[in-house]
């Protein structure tokens, strides 16, 4: 029997950013056929732990962490360490479920790739360079960064990624931005996110720890965080002045 695999994306959405990017860029999704490539990947982890000729109609857990093990690594040399693989779940031999963020990651001219998250609210239209995310990594106080990944697995299942944790640090801020120019500073507590505007659609092109913040006029949105679906109506909300940021915390329990 032909294993095939259960792909959650979202094609209709992948085309609308598509289209806004477009629009600036010249852009092109990560890969033109990647769900027949997620298939084969899947049907090659099964092969090798499962063997050619499996004929049991269920998988133990041991050997279904191991595919999920050797489909990550696969997925992350193939399109990059910042793709994630969620809701991962191994119905029979030849049926597997899961979701990727495949359909909001692209390659843009000038920008390399863009990665984006599954999360649809305040984030949504958010998308990261690898350089943003490199620099997240590189000065994000550790414990908080170990605290959120450890609160998104125990939540989700699955171990999350860079994109996941930036993207969680988003959501559970209170948004509080300045603007210089065509970019944004966002405050997610623990540094500062800067965003780049291109209308619907912002790009995230590096991240500023504590101490490097810049001088701008910062301001504190009146908004219900549950019910943004994006950036750019966080900014068009009520908003104050205000002279500083948030103080910056290092305690964890703190950060959501």
């Amino acid at each position: 029997m032909e294993r095939k695999s259960s792909i959650t994306r979202n094609k209709e959405q992948e085309q609308v950013y598509l289209s806004l990017l477009n629009e600036h860029f010249e852009t092109v999704s990560l890969e033109k056929y990647n769900d027949a490539m997620m298939n084969l990947i899947f049907s090659e982890a099964c092969d090798k732990v499962l063997g050619k000729s499996f004929a049991k109609k269920r998988v133990s857990k041991r050997k279904e962490k191991k595919i999920k093990e050797l489909v990550v690594n696969r997925i992350h040399r193939k399109y990059g360490k910042w793709v994630n693989l969620v809701n991962f779940k191994l119905k029979s031999p030849f049926h597997i479920q899961f979701q990727t963020n495949l359909d909001r990651v692209f390659t843009v001219t000038d920008h390399g790739r863009l990665f984006g998250a599954n999360y649809r609210s305040a984030c949504g239209n958010i998308f990261y360079t690898e350089h943003c995310l490199q620099r997240f990594e590189d000065r994000i106080n550790i414990n908080i960064y170990d605290f959120i990944m450890g609160r998104i697995k125990a939540i989700a299942g699955s171990y999350p990624t860079t994109v996941d944790v930036l993207s969680m640090m988003i959501m559970g801020s209170k948004f509080e931005y300045g603007k210089k120019d065509n970019h944004y500073h966002l405050n997610i507590v623990s540094g500062i996110l800067v965003l780049e505007d291109f209308g619907d659609v912002f790009i995230a092109k590096t991240f500023l720890a504590p101490d490097m913040i810049k001088p701008v006029q910062w301001h504190k949105p009146d908004i219900n965080v549950e019910l943004m679906k994006s950036f750019a109506e966080v900014l068009k909300s009520p908003c104050e002045r205000i002279d500083n940021p948030t103080q910056q915390i290092e305690k964890k329990e703190e950060v959501l």
